[in-house]
């Protein structure tokens, strides 16, 4: 990673609140932009890129753009989630080595 969230602009282009699903619509998906995921309560389990983990409670899971999104909930599931564009100082996009794919707790 050659630098942080907290430099880069964030651009919402999409948010929306999932309740309870016991399972994702699709087991992989590719999104043309920045995702996230923000975990209120129950967990999935998740591989991007070959980074794999369990997300929980306060867990946020950072997914580049173009990149395998593949997810399966392992108990009923609340979450946020968001689409952006990651903006640089000088209002360029910025690629996704800018940012680590991780999940953030």
């Amino acid at each position: 990673m050659n630098s942080s969230l907290f430099s880069h602009s964030l651009r919402l282009i999409y948010y929306r609140y999932w309740h309870k699903e016991d399972k994702f619509w699709l087991y992989e998906d590719i999104y043309e932009e920045w995702s996230f995921v923000g975990v209120e309560e129950g967990s999935f389990e998740y591989d991007i890129a070959g980074e794999k983990g369990v997300a929980t409670f306060g867990d946020l899971v950072i997914c580049p753009p173009q990149t395998p999104f593949r997810r399966i909930v392992i108990s009923p599931l609340s979450f946020h989630h968001y689409k952006f564009h990651l903006l640089k100082d000088d209002g360029q996009t910025a690629d996704a080595s800018e940012l680590p794919i991780v999940k953030i707790s």
